[in-house]
């Protein structure tokens, strides 16, 4: 796969991944957080998939470049370089013959969440979004995670700065934080109407602050909701059979909805759709996406 001046290959490999996409009979979704591996914190995705793919849903899950098994230096990362990133693995999936002609549906997480509004904001092809924890204000998600003086040195200097979150330490180079301020969440949920949106925090989050998802829920139009766990933490740790519980039932509801008026796929012969798809689902999720710049 190619997006403006990256590639991308695929290899056939049992894997998880920081990008995700997961897809039901005759659906596509993707799931996908940015700044981590392609099996997350407690095995997020990776459990995700497999909870997704118990209830018929086919699952391509990927990391983006530089992280995980993509190719690349994650200190080059911004904002739109993912933004392409995601935009290649949707072509690829639509690539796929078992799942040809299906909606695709979008779920990021943290950052992720952003670049999941981006990326349909740009893509009729997209039918819905959903966002875990979304960055909406993204100069306070990164100050929140790295800290008002390392974020402000970050800009104020070039090359790179040592980054560190939680356990987690990497570096980040001065074009990443430049580029955040091209990018804005509230102007992208606003733009995908009227195609739905699922909007998922937790009141214990001390990154993306629940106050902030309820300004982006206020700024997106219907249909569109949003759905609080109680002490649910950043990485919905303990939280985690609500998180995939929700954001499957609503990508069900999407799907058939979509299929009701006529804009999906499932009709007469569905049986023998859903037995094909059920094949892709395995095959899906054996996919791994690595791309080198």
């Amino acid at each position: 796969m190619r997006s403006p001046g990256r590639s991308a290959t695929c290899s056939r490999k049992d894997t998880s991944s920081s990008g995700t996409a997961a897809a039901r009979t005759c659906q596509g979704s993707f799931t996908f957080r940015t700044a981590g591996d392609k099996v997350s914190d407690n095995r997020l995705f990776v459990r995700f998939a497999r909870c997704a793919r118990e209830q018929g849903f086919a699952v391509l899950r990927f990391d983006f470049a530089g992280s995980g098994d993509s190719e690349g230096d994650f200190a080059d990362m911004t904002v739109t370089g993912e933004i392409q990133d995601l935009g290649s693995a949707i072509a690829f999936a639509h690539t796929i013959p078992c799942l040809e002609g299906s909606p695709v549906y979008l779920i990021g997480y943290s950052l992720g969440g952003a670049i999941a509004l981006a990326a349909a904001a740009g893509d009729q092809s997209v039918q819905g979004v959903v966002c875990w924890a979304p960055a909406s204000d993204l100069t306070a998600v990164f100050t929140a995670i790295l800290g008002s003086e390392t974020f402000l040195t970050a800009r104020r200097q070039g090359g790179a700065i040592t980054c560190r979150n939680d356990s987690k330490q990497f570096l980040l180079k001065s074009g990443f934080f430049r580029d955040l301020d091209r990018h804005d969440p509230v102007r992208y949920i606003k733009t995908i109407i009227p195609r739905p949106v699922l909007l998922i925090q937790g009141t214990a989050d001390a990154k993306v602050l629940p106050g902030q998802t309820e300004e982006l829920f206020k700024a997106a139009g219907e249909p569109k909701e949003l759905h609080i766990i109680p002490d649910a933490p950043h990485s919905f740790a303990f939280h985690e059979e609500e998180l995939f519980r929700t954001a499957l039932r609503q990508i069900e509801e999407w799907s058939r909805d979509l299929s009701e008026i006529g804009g999906g796929c499932i009709n007469a012969t569905g049986s023998a759709n859903a037995q094909r798809d059920e094949e892709g689902s395995q095959k899906m999720e054996a996919v791994q996406w690595t791309r080198s710049r």
